[in-house]
């Protein structure tokens, strides 16, 4: 009967990272929490793509490239968004409506100006609207 060959150490890393708990993100006292999986080469690989490249993969149908082009923007977004939504919880949800509409419409990025400022003008549309939907009494 053979016997099997000790785990080197990048295995025993592998393991390890495989066994690690979902950690949560937060960065702010007020800031929403987001619940992400640990570290991984694709995590890495995904760092490193600019922000064009994760709106293409976007459009594509790339969760994960969603993934990276949020936790790259989220505190910035988040602070934008609350500094027109005063509520914390009106303001996750408008923190949530620009994850989808970037998600929706990424194929329609023309690239005629920064990514930032596409990420930006989502935030202050979704959180305008969101606004005038609450104040109009008119459903989601």
């Amino acid at each position: 009967m053979a016997r099997e060959a000790p785990a080197t150490s990048h295995t025993r890393r592998e393991e390890k990272a495989k066994r690690t708990t979902i950690c949560s993100l937060r960065t702010q006292r007020d800031e929403p929490s987001v619940e992400i999986a640990p570290r991984t080469l694709h995590h890495v690989v995904e760092a490193a793509r600019t922000d064009l490249e994760l709106v293409v993969a976007i459009a594509a149908g790339d969760r994960d490239a969603l993934e990276a082009l949020y936790a790259r923007h989220r505190r910035k977004l988040w602070s934008f968004i609350r500094r027109y939504v005063a509520d914390e919880h009106l303001a996750e949800e408008a923190l949530a409506d620009t994850l989808v509409a970037i998600w929706r419409h990424a194929g329609s990025f023309r690239g005629e100006a920064r990514v930032t400022t596409w990420l930006f003008g989502i935030a202050r549309n979704r959180t305008s609207t969101g606004r005038s939907r609450r104040s109009s009494g008119k459903p989601r």
